[in-house]
């Protein structure tokens, strides 16, 4: 129980400075240190990287980025984002009887998405695309995919692919992030309600 709080308390401290989730610090010490089902582990980093972005975007709600005009499209790419990635990890937990093999394909994708985030200044020079709704809705619904999938919450490559392809600056892109991570996360723990 003390173990839980502790990763719980380390991973919210460093991702409430860094205006992220904190889900992907509690994932891998998760699945190292405890006998956790992959399910649980993504249900206990789910909902505290849920409770997480909402207190971040409470207390960061005056502090919206001004370069983007309207949150519409990033929270509707989300909702669907976060309803498929569930879907997604439903299913490879459903016909893959290897949960290991699940936990070592996401571990990987992890470690690409995190290279990925630590270049993401030196990648932000050759692209930039427009913030238009299409180019908002389609970067929240394919993030989204990613963090529900992940059930990391996703915030140093939401932020990092915010930077590269709409020019942000960090404290806007950290923003646009926790939007994407609460709305995500929000469908991913209604799923496993009903589930």
């Amino acid at each position: 129980m003390y173990l839980f709080f502790i990763i719980a308390f380390v991973a919210t401290t460093v991702g409430s400075l860094a205006g992220l989730g904190g889900g992907i610090i509690i994932k891998p010490f998760l699945l190292s240190l405890t006998s956790l089902s992959l399910v649980n582990i993504n249900i206990l980093s789910s909902v505290t990287v849920f409770i997480m972005a909402t207190i971040s975007i409470f207390k960061r709600r005056n502090s919206k980025p001004t370069t983007i005009k309207s949150f519409k499209p990033i929270i509707i790419g989300s909702i669907f984002g976060g309803i498929i990635g569930n879907q997604i990890f439903n299913f490879l937990i459903q016909n893959i009887n290897n949960h290991v093999l699940i936990e070592d394909f996401q571990s990987i994708m992890l470690c690409l998405l995190l290279f990925v985030a630590l270049f993401s200044n030196k990648l932000s020079k050759f692209f930039h695309i427009d913030s238009n709704k299409k180019n908002l809705f389609v970067t929240g619904f394919f993030l989204a995919i990613i963090s529900s999938f992940l059930s990391i919450g996703g915030g140093p490559i939401n932020v990092a692919i915010f930077i590269i392809l709409f020019s942000l600056d960090i404290k806007s892109a950290s923003f646009i992030s926790l939007i994407i991570i609460f709305f995500s996360q929000l469908v991913n723990i209604i799923s496993y309600g009903f589930s």
